[in-house]
């Protein structure tokens, strides 16, 4: 069963969490990527380029708390919120943002 194999419920919730997101009216445009056993934070404007690993506040990764180094080296929080819908939101300093599909 899956519960006697945590790294497949991992697996799983990190899966889930991939993918393209967007704040209202696509101000801001994230992407959620898989770079190895590791999720990563990119943005690219026509300004900046980004990618950051999202490291885990705990090794199972349940409550979908992660935390990002700006370029200053200052420890940010990101979390990832799921509703009773299946819909994902990331939250992260002032911004949240919403899975899109594609």
């Amino acid at each position: 069963p899956e519960k006697e194999l945590p790294f497949l419920e991992i697996e799983k919730r990190l899966k889930q969490l991939e993918g393209n997101y967007e704040s209202y009216r696509g101000i801001r445009r994230l992407s959620v990527v898989r770079k190895g056993p590791m999720l990563y934070l990119e943005e690219k404007t026509k300004f900046t380029e980004m990618s950051v690993p999202l490291i885990p506040e705990n090794e199972k990764v349940k409550r979908l708390k992660f935390y990002i180094y700006s370029g200053v080296g200052v420890k940010m929080p990101v979390e990832f919120v799921i509703d009773s819908k299946g819909k994902i939101d990331l939250y992260m300093e002032r911004w949240r943002l919403h899975k899109v599909k594609g």
